[in-house]
């Protein structure tokens, strides 16, 4: 497996990587989950796939198996922002508005959405894999870009998943149950590293043995 990362600009690069990415979206959240969100019979795409979005893919065997979208949380494209901001300020029927709980900085954080793995990846080594490539793919992204903060609306579980990859993630919002597809989710947030760099950053420092 190998990531990838790219935005529109130089999504030509990668071949058809980002309509598979699509395709995986879809088989996801329309198929599986039944989320009410724009599609056709192959792929998903909304509103936030615009050219201030960044993506972190992953490559096996020359397919992709998994992927997310960041962007920055005040990201401004036509008349949304980012998909955070946008439901934190109610403009977004099936997601709470108020789901934050303390205080928030999103000038220096980026939202990351849409994570998703392919159905093919079956063992739990390969996804936990796939988790971390991603993942540090969105983190390399973002923290080039002057973010220290990676903010997501997701499934509490992934919360210890992250944590076994080796990152501070912590809850910054309540728990909630979605109706559309049953569901909960929170808030969550981490530091814009890749998992190597947050577990370097939580060992002890040495001591000089004298």
């Amino acid at each position: 497996m190998h990531n990838i990362c790219f935005d529109m600009a130089s999504m030509h690069k990668h071949g058809n990587a980002f309509y598979e990415f699509l395709r995986i979206r879809k088989r996801l959240f329309v198929d599986t989950l039944d989320w009410d969100i724009p599609h056709n019979d192959d792929v998903e795409m909304d509103q936030y796939d615009n050219p201030l979005a960044h993506y972190s893919l992953v490559i096996r065997d020359g397919e992709v198996i998994g992927g997310a979208r960041t962007t920055p949380v005040l990201a401004h494209w036509g008349p949304h922002t980012s998909m955070f901001q946008d439901a934190m300020n109610g403009r977004l029927k099936d997601i709470p508005a108020d789901l934050l709980e303390g205080e928030f900085d999103a000038r220096s954080s980026w939202e990351c959405t849409r994570l998703s793995i392919a159905e093919s990846v079956t063992t739990a080594k390969d996804r936990t894999e796939c988790l971390d490539l991603i993942v540090d793919g969105l983190a390399r992204t973002a923290s080039a870009h002057g973010a220290t903060t990676l903010v997501s609306l997701s499934p509490p579980p992934l919360l210890r998943a992250l944590r076994r990859l080796g990152h501070d993630v912590t809850r910054i919002g309540r728990i909630y149950r979605a109706d559309g597809d049953g569901r909960s989710y929170a808030l969550l947030s981490m530091p814009a590293m890749t998992s190597a760099q947050a577990r370097n950053e939580r060992k002890p420092p040495l001591r000089a043995v004298s």
